[in-house]
């Protein structure tokens, strides 16, 4: 790098570990949350160094723990990522018994000339949506609320995939995707999709007095999606959050 720039960012798994912990898979939330935390990084133009984990609960459970880690490391090592250890924490009087926390830190680089800060977005730019894999690691204090009025059920099927199967999908990882238009196209913006930021982030990007027109029609929300909604009665407006 001529001038490097650092990007760094954390973030964490939230409530999606209650989901792993009523289904014992645990496996996925490593990738959970190093992805999560490329993403966000991403958004900058930076190429993620290295990434340091924290998961604390009521009780520790060396097993467990050794679940989650692997998945972590296996996620760095794909992503050519320095795994730099973490720390874990034992808090019974914090946590609720059986509860599992599962943060990250992320440390990325990018050249100073090549940062993403949406400053060059102009009139006329078009926006690309790319498709997510699911809820990611978003939304589950809702879906939890839905599944707790029985009409939701984990077991319940969706084609080949049980609705537990489906929500624990990994969060994808866009680094690839990204990192080869970036090659062909100049990328002026990104923002990264998560709880909240279909309004927030898309907006925290664009110059003052632009916005974006977005085609609802343009895609297929994913069934899970769907599910939810109609399960659950949730307004449109609260599914975009």
């Amino acid at each position: 790098y001529k001038m490097p720039v650092l990007a760094f960012n954390t973030d964490g798994v939230g409530t999606k570990t209650l989901i792993a912990a009523e289904l014992d898979k645990w496996e996925g939330i490593g990738q959970d949350i190093v992805n999560h935390c490329i993403n966000d990084i991403l958004t900058m133009g930076a190429k993620p160094l290295c990434f340091s984990d924290y998961i604390a609960s009521s009780r520790l459970d060396a097993a467990l723990i050794e679940r989650v880690v692997k998945s972590i490391a296996a996620c760095c090592k794909k992503n050519n990522i320095i795994f730099a250890g973490g720390e874990t924490a034992e808090m019974p009087d914090v946590y609720n018994h059986g509860a599992v926390d599962v943060a990250g830190f992320i440390l990325g680089v990018a050249e100073k000339e090549e940062v993403i800060d949406g400053s060059a977005i102009e009139e006329g730019d078009t926006l690309v949506g790319i498709a997510s894999t699911g809820l990611h690691s978003n939304g589950y204090s809702l879906v939890r609320a839905v599944l707790r009025t029985g009409k939701l059920k984990l077991n319940e099927r969706i084609g080949t995939e049980n609705v537990g199967e489906i929500l624990l999908r990994p969060h994808r990882n866009y680094l690839k995707t990204t990192t080869a238009v970036m090659e062909e196209h100049r990328i002026k913006g990104i923002a990264h999709i998560t709880g909240g930021s279909f309004r927030k982030n898309i907006l925290r990007i664009l110059p003052k007095g632009l916005g974006a027109r977005i085609n609802r029609e343009s895609w297929e929300p994913l069934p899970i999606f769907k599910l939810i909604q109609q399960k659950g009665d949730v307004p449109l407006d609260e599914m975009y959050n």
